[in-house]
């Protein structure tokens, strides 16, 4: 994609997000309906693979304003593989892929010649299977290793279950007070109020927030003293660090089919506004961080699974 049909696109998906919060309505990295037992994330019906990054905000935020329930997408090619007709007049929603792109150097000084990956930004379109004919409506996604292991009634144990295992194979301390919730990265340990939450689900929104900020820290992905080095001004490193937790927690939650919200999570809506206002990039890094650090949660918890199993 030609960079200005790039940052183009960047500027439509950032000021249609830019729009939905200032209309006071569901924010873009909140799943878009409340579902239990089922998975959150939107995912390839053909594939079964789930979508990341940007593309879950894209397709959330298409599904809350048109009023679909369904979570599977599919292409117009695919559809028509599986049977199904898109129907006439439908519109599809543009989605985001990366293809890297090996491209050679040569040091002007030296001469010296070395190989650099350029992420290429490639657009292609989805509907959602509400919008096909001919294709069994589906909310089973790929059958998840995670919902395996830790679906249980309880989502408090859920969480707590999942962020305990996680802790225990990185290191991480979590404690419970008084005070508000937080993640300190010198101590390196979340702190959890012991108040009462409004329900179940903000009580694990919150956890799973405080446990993406935990995801930064220098021995695990190493991305707050990258988004320090990033954004030499410390308020837009700060509103970068906490829309990759806001997505993050929607992202976790999404993984077991409930949504909640974090304790103090109306407080950052105005540090994130200005921060998309001036750079439309904002939102992809941070969705896309925000990807990442799910998947560090997830793939560390996992582990402990395993090593449980074999004993």
């Amino acid at each position: 994609m030609k960079t200005e049909k790039r940052e183009q696109l960047q500027r439509d998906v950032t000021n249609s997000i830019i729009e939905t919060i200032e209309e006071g309505g569901l924010l873009p990295w909140q799943c878009p309906w409340q579902s239990s037992g089922s998975q959150g994330l939107p995912f390839n019906q053909s594939t079964k693979e789930k979508y990341n990054g940007i593309n879950i905000l894209l397709l959330w935020g298409t599904a809350s304003k048109r009023g679909y329930q369904s979570q599977a997408w599919l292409t117009f090619k695919q559809a028509q593989s599986l049977g199904g007709k898109v129907r006439k007049g439908e519109k599809s929603v543009r989605c985001l892929y990366y293809k890297p792109l090996l491209k050679t150097e040569t040091n002007a000084n030296t001469g010296e010649e070395k190989e650099i990956t350029i992420p290429m930004m490639k657009p292609f379109s989805v509907f959602n299977v509400e919008q096909i004919d001919g294709i069994e409506l589906s909310d089973v996604g790929v059958n998840s290793p995670i919902k395996a292991s830790f679906f249980d009634i309880d989502i408090v144990k859920n969480a707590e279950n999942l962020v305990n295992r996680y802790a225990t194979e990185v290191g991480l301390v979590i404690e419970k007070s008084g005070g508000v919730p937080s993640y300190n990265l010198l101590a390196d340990r979340i702190t959890i109020p012991n108040v009462s939450f409004d329900s179940p689900p903000d009580y694990a929104s919150t956890l799973f927030h405080e446990c993406i900020h935990s995801t930064g820290h220098k021995r695990r992905t190493g991305r707050i003293d990258k988004f320090n080095d990033l954004f030499k001004n410390s308020k837009k490193a700060y509103a970068m660090e906490e829309l990759v937790a806001a997505c993050g927690e929607a992202f976790m939650c999404a993984e077991f089919g409930y949504w909640g919200k974090h304790l103090q999570h109306e407080t950052y809506i105005n540090s994130f506004l200005k921060a998309l206002k001036n750079d439309h990039t904002f939102i992809f890094k941070a969705a896309k961080a925000a990807s990442k650090a799910v998947n560090f949660i997830l793939e560390n918890a996992l582990k402990q699974i395993v090593v449980s199993d074999d004993t």
